[in-house]
């Protein structure tokens, strides 16, 4: 009711924006069209109308009813389907992993998978279900304890959203339509009811945007001090959060970042400024936004590495230096040979490439004709990041045309010797002619051929590191290339998958020119040997540091995110420029119990509108201020109010979509939401500011104003009414598909690429 009083136009209301406005004339203040609400040197030039601060009721009746509704929606049915549903199969598993404390391989941080899997444990899940396949029955497993704690989080965005845009506004109206767009948003709810990272990263992400922008009142005047401190200092642990359960919290780290560095710039630009000033704004936020997130980031991996002390299936992704602290794996306390002799068994690892093994197979590499000669097919060599028996070779000695050397006594392998490669399963030797490798063409192709045959083209030349002349070759530590001595090639891990017929295993080449930027790929070293004749050593003092590892960890996650390619048959794969305009959808469930990720299309795609309303905003401000046209004072405080506030949201839309463009890696629907909770915001402050632009044109007549709320209302309830139609895909369909006329959700499939 309150709301309702108020008229956009009173007389006191003009008076206080035309008041504010001479108030800055007469101060020629220097307030920047970009910034945002208010920049450190000018805090308070723009206050908001008294019919706006008379009463916060609206504001916590507001709150309270979207945040109620908010939990409803994401709580209601969220123990159904009782099966694994799509990416649930990973961090499910990731989160037993946890709980029995085994090392795992992701390529995502680890604060995300460490929170759901202390859930589990806390509301009953003991680690033991399998997470095979999405479709497996839960059974008697307590599950529902993590999906619940997505669900919480989810469920917050609404409340976050809308104190967000009520501190950039201070308007009520932004505020609920934001967070409405949110809370009626199907497809959000969906995203947000499942055990995966997305709920985590969400909140996250606005929760950041929220801290930060409630930091921005305590910068300067009365309540600058302890209170500027906390909420900078939450900001910052809030940041480390977010980039801390997926890599894409690095998007609303730049957000930050940039809004701090152009703010720190108007501060210095500001002749009245002084140099102890500027140097403690700076080191505050240094503090908080740098050193905090920071040391909370590196945290966060100390206790995910402190509680995967077992081996696991991780294991071959990492350095065999990393693998020797973790319990049961071969390599701690390991005791082998510190050389390496010839005639010892070996297993031969990719340095600072891949970290893969270097692998051979019985399988054949496909379209070739046997040799006429031997009648063998050239057997398939790769790189393979597990630890298998076809990762064993015996190093044999051999003279320049391939004729094994016998040796009666113990020989160590040296620097520049010539050797030879025999696989250990199929007796193999690592061969290379001049054949094309499968896919990185001109490189020649690797592949095990011969039995005891005297081949030059199976003849290798050892070369260490930085070694010198004799040098021995030593177990772990030492890095070696393998030269081919035929033809001078490097024998090299890609990072390029094969296809299928290789089982999608890392191609292995020789590059027939070698160069320093690729020598990272020929390093290898020997991980393990057995050589009985001679004496073994402990490896233990090989162990790597914290930091070591931690460096390592990031080295592997990046390096994994980069081979996250489309495979063959992946159906849910998108592009960037299909996301916004909720061209397609994917499934979370298929069967009986149907879950289709979709935006709710009303809310998506008033979304779109109000873009090109903005941005049209944008243009036809310019052009006035370019022209200097007089415009009335209340329009001026509107424009000034609110367009700062939209610029920064369309900034936070822009720094969690458009790079998405850039990458090259796997994409997929849901990476779109990040940006999806800045498209809704600006969603709200975009239309309220229409809204008041609109109302200040027409004829102050109570009737009109209330026309005003009342097309307010009937928004929210359009909201509403469309969630009410769509609300099937997030809690579940049964029946015919929506493209048979029988389905239930047959008049919803607006587009064709909707396959619910």
């Amino acid at each position: 009711m309150t709301m309702m009083k108020s008229d956009c136009k009173s007389t006191q209301s003009t008076q206080t924006i035309k008041r504010h406005s001479d108030d800055r004339k007469s101060k020629n203040s220097n307030v920047s069209k970009f910034p945002g609400p208010s920049d450190s040197a000018n805090s308070a030039t723009v206050a908001p109308p008294e019919e706006w601060i008379q009463w916060n009721g609206s504001y916590y009746i507001a709150l309270t009813s979207l945040t109620i509704l908010s939990f409803v929606t994401r709580l209601y049915k969220v123990d159904q389907p009782p099966w694994v549903c799509w990416d649930e199969v990973h961090f499910g598993k990731m989160a037993s992993w946890y709980i029995n404390r085994t090392f795992f391989f992701d390529v995502h941080p680890p604060l995300g998978k460490m929170s759901i899997s202390l859930v589990g444990y806390l509301t009953g899940y003991n680690g033991t279900f399998a997470w095979d396949k999405p479709g497996d029955f839960f059974f008697e497993h307590r599950y529902v304890g993590m999906r619940v704690y997505c669900a919480i989080l989810g469920a917050l965005l609404v409340p976050l959203i809308f104190d967000t845009v009520y501190q950039l506004s201070h308007s009520v109206r932004a505020a609920t339509i934001s967070s409405g767009c949110m809370l009626f948003d199907t497809g959000m709810i969906t995203l947000t009811r499942y055990i995966l990272l997305d709920s985590p990263l969400l909140f996250f992400i606005m929760a950041t945007s929220w801290s930060c922008v409630r930091s921005w009142k305590y910068e300067t005047g009365e309540e600058k001090g302890i209170r500027w401190w906390l909420w900078s200092i939450l900001c910052g642990v809030l940041l480390s959060c977010a980039m801390s359960v997926k890599f894409v919290g690095l998007f609303v780290v730049l957000w930050v970042g940039l809004i701090t560095v152009f703010r720190l710039c108007l501060l210095w630009a500001n002749d009245q400024t002084s140099l102890s000033h500027f140097l403690i704004q700076f080191s505050h936020r240094a503090v908080c936004l740098i050193l905090v997130p920071s040391l909370c980031y590196i945290a966060f991996f100390a206790v995910h590495l402190a509680i995967l002390s077992k081996s696991g299936p991780g294991d071959g992704f990492y350095s065999s230096a990393f693998q020797s602290v973790l319990e049961g794996n071969p390599l701690n306390n390991a005791s082998m040979p510190g050389e390496v002799a010839y005639g010892a068994m070996v297993a031969l690892k990719n340095t600072k490439g891949n970290g893969a093994y270097l692998h051979s197979h019985v399988h054949a590499y496909p379209n070739q004709v046997a040799s006429d000669t031997t009648g063998l097919l050239r057997q398939q060599v790769t790189c393979y990041s597990h630890k298998d028996d076809n990762n064993i070779w015996q190093i044999r000695k051999v003279d320049d045309v391939g004729v094994i050397a016998v040796t009666n006594d113990i020989q160590v392998v040296k620097n520049g010797d010539l050797v030879k490669l025999t696989h250990v399963v199929t007796g193999r030797n690592l061969h290379v002619e001049n054949i094309s490798a499968p896919i990185t063409r001109h490189h020649y192709q690797v592949s095990g051929f011969g039995y005891n045959s005297s081949d030059s083209n199976e003849v290798w030349v050892v070369e260490i590191e930085n070694g010198h002349p004799n040098q021995e070759l030593h177990t772990m530590t030492s890095h070696f290339r393998l030269l081919h001595n035929a033809t001078g090639c490097a024998l090299q891990s890609v990072k390029k998958q094969l296809p299928k017929w290789a089982f999608e295993q890392l191609e292995v080449t020789c590059d027939p020119r070698p160069k320093k930027a690729t020598f990272a790929n020929q390093l290898f070293h020997i991980e393990w040997v057995y050589f009985p004749l001679l004496p073994n050593i402990t490896f233990s003092s090989h162990a790597p540091s914290f930091f070591r590892r931690f460096i390592e960890s990031h080295k592997v996650m990046l390096e994994g995110n980069s081979q996250l390619k489309a495979k063959e048959t992946e159906m849910a794969v998108s592009r960037p420029w299909q996301w916004p305009i909720n061209l397609r959808g994917q499934f979370f469930s298929g069967a009986e119990h149907r879950v289709y990720l979709l935006g709710n299309p009303i809310i998506w795609w008033t979304n779109i509108a109000v873009w090109i309303a903005y941005g049209l905003l944008e243009v036809f401000v310019a052009v006035r201020r370019k022209r200097k046209v007089v415009v009335p004072v209340e329009i001026e405080y509107y424009a000034e109010k609110f367009l700062p506030a939209c610029r920064w949201i369309f900034f936070g839309w822009f720094v969690h979509y458009i790079p998405f463009f850039a990458m090259g890696r796997i994409l997929y629907y849901h990476h779109y939401f990040p940006a999806h909770l800045f498209a809704c915001m600006l969603t709200g402050l975009v239309l309220e500011f229409s809204i008041d632009v609109v109302c200040i044109f027409a004829t102050r007549t109570t009737v009109l104003n209330l026309a005003r709320f009342a097309v307010f209302f009937t928004g929210l309830l359009a909201l509403a009414y469309s969630f009410y139609l769509f609300y099937p895909l997030a809690y579940g369909m049964s029946g015919p598909f929506a493209d048979d006329p029988r389905s239930v959700v047959h008049g919803l499939r607006w587009l064709k690429t909707w396959e619910f």
